[in-house]
């Protein structure tokens, strides 16, 4: 159906707008997160994330496969994608694009360089 990339810099409000544009496709959410709490700061960020977004989305980790996660006949929202391809994956963007043909995708990414508020 689509897909939709939200970019901006660190701290953007980038996961707000991509959850209200979410949350409007009155479709089932599946959040896709791809942060992992390695330090205190990582972990506060991870932590309202979560208890912003409603609690009946499903919520998954990331894993290899981003194309995987993609929800059938709903939205899936993956949060961020910078975090994703920091670390070298098996597949890259191309499955992705190609499960968006079908459903609603929704991506989060860092601007490289750009600073938020």
């Amino acid at each position: 159906m689509s897909l939709t990339v939200v970019i901006g810099g660190t701290r953007s409000g980038k996961s707000v707008h991509a959850e209200r544009l979410a949350l409007a496709t009155g479709l089932p959410v599946r959040y896709v997160a791809t942060a992992i709490d390695a330090d205190g700061s990582m972990a506060d960020r991870i932590a309202t994330h979560v208890a912003r977004r409603p609690t009946y989305w499903e919520s998954v980790d990331a894993g290899d496969s981003l194309a995987d996660s993609v929800l059938a006949g709903g939205c899936t929202l993956i949060d961020g994608l910078g975090v994703w391809l920091a670390t070298p994956r098996p597949e890259w963007i191309g499955p992705l694009i190609a499960a968006a043909a079908h459903d609603q995708v929704i991506v989060v990414a860092e601007e490289a360089g750009l600073e938020g508020p």
